[in-house]
């Protein structure tokens, strides 16, 4: 947070902060790759007060993650406009969660590219709230994030897609894996394994079916401690995907030894792939790569014909995205299954 209105100077030492921040560093033998977000807000007014421009900057920093991470972002009068609404949305999302009502998953099925068939289905999360209506993931997920309304949310969804499985099931509705997303901050609670634990030994669903998705970066924030969490993830013989993989910066010494079964190759690789050689040449190593440490690989955001051709031509395993289908409410998703 800065109070004069040199703005050449400020963009000079916002990037000089981030060069230096983004130089490697070694820990342990490990090499670590640190990013950050910086917010800066000026003194436009002389009465504007120092709680004021602390406001302000973290509005600004919390919009640069918004848009990336790893950037600077000045304070503008737009994002106080944006900070109201999030503060309306932040307000419902907690009543929201405290009476656990509005929210309904839906699924998204996944394409095994090789065979044509149903390889699975990713449980996905939706909000219609009496007042503000339907309200996007990207709106709502970062407040559950960062107010860790997350947590009692995450456990709700595990709760309920398990359930919905156990549906599937006992109607001889074949659904091969069921992907369920766990956040960073989900990740770090430390009920997470007894929560998680209880809620499948009150289930018949084989745990194998069941695949954990988690960020690169959050599996990146505290290794040490995140290697065994998900060690006792994997000795309750669930699956693991690494989800963006690819737009993190992380050790690939690490990586070998993560107790994974699929990578997710983040769609903004996958976008132009058909027209940019190099979207073409990430995703062709990451796909080599993955195999040769005994991973499948999955293709997020396939819209197209040609991206699928690319990539099955690629070797790639699984897809998922519009080309194939959208996600699905629960009854649409029984009926594509039984097609």
């Amino acid at each position: 947070m800065i109070n004069y209105p040199d703005t050449q100077l400020i963009e000079l030492r916002a990037k000089q902060i981030l060069c230096a921040i983004s130089q490697p560093l070694e820990l342990d033998g490990e090499q670590l790759m640190l990013t950050c977000s910086i917010g800066i807000a000026i003194r436009e007014h002389a009465d504007d007060s120092f709680a004021l421009l602390a406001q302000h900057a973290e509005s600004a920093m919390n919009e640069a993650k918004l848009r990336g991470k790893n950037r600077y972002l000045f304070f503008e009068t737009l994002m106080m406009r944006i900070s109201q609404d999030r503060l309306r949305i932040e307000s419902a999302l907690r009543l929201a969660v405290k009476e656990m009502t509005n929210f309904q998953l839906v699924y998204q099925p996944k394409l095994n590219i090789q065979t044509g068939e149903v390889a699975g289905a990713e449980a996905l999360i939706r909000w219609n709230d009496p007042n503000l209506g339907n309200v996007r993931p990207d709106q709502f997920i970062y407040i559950a994030e960062k107010t860790g309304l997350i947590i009692p949310l995450g456990y709700w969804i595990f709760r309920t897609a398990i359930k919905n499985f156990e549906i599937l099931e006992a109607e001889g509705v074949e659904l091969p894996s069921l992907s369920i997303n766990l956040s960073a901050t989900q990740f770090q609670d430390p009920a997470l394994l007894n929560t998680l634990s209880q809620i499948l030994q009150s289930t018949s669903i084989n745990p194998e079916k069941i695949d954990i998705e988690l960020t690169e970066s959050a599996m990146m924030n505290r290794p040490d401690e995140g290697w065994k969490t998900l060690e006792q993830l994997k000795s309750q013989r669930l699956s693991l995907s690494i989800d963006d993989f690819g737009v993190a910066y992380s050790s690939l010494s690490y990586l070998k030894r993560l107790p994974a079964d699929r990578l997710k190759i983040d769609r903004s690789f996958i976008i132009e792939i058909t027209d940019h050689v190099d979207d073409q040449s990430i995703t062709s190593s990451i796909i080599v790569m993955g195999h040769k440490l005994g991973l499948k690989v999955l293709a997020e955001g396939v819209e197209t014909k040609e991206q699928l051709e690319i990539l099955k031509e690629m070797g790639c395993d699984e897809i998922q995205g519009f080309y194939y289908a959208k996600p699905l409410a629960f009854d649409e998703f029984k009926r594509f299954l039984t097609k």
